[in-house]
């Protein structure tokens, strides 16, 4: 990750924060299989959803909370 201040014009300041695809998607790949395992969906036993079917309906949310968490972390 690589931050950078872009602009800085007395009390206004712009930043710029890098992250690479990778890093994103480890951290999704993580989290989709952590609820893999305590998600229930109608059609599958618990525990048993498939990864692909819950980055169908959960990546973007899933996205919008790990770039959140990343915003926090710098």
């Amino acid at each position: 990750m690589q931050v950078t201040e872009t602009k800085a014009e007395g009390l206004k300041r712009e930043i710029e924060i890098v992250v690479p695809a990778s890093d994103l998607e480890a951290r999704l790949q993580t989290r989709l299989f952590e609820a893999k395992d305590k998600v229930q969906l109608k059609g599958f036993r618990p525990g048993k959803v498939p990864v692909a079917h819950l980055r169908k309906m959960y990546g973007k949310s899933l996205m919008a909370e790990i770039v959140n968490e990343i915003l926090n972390e710098t």
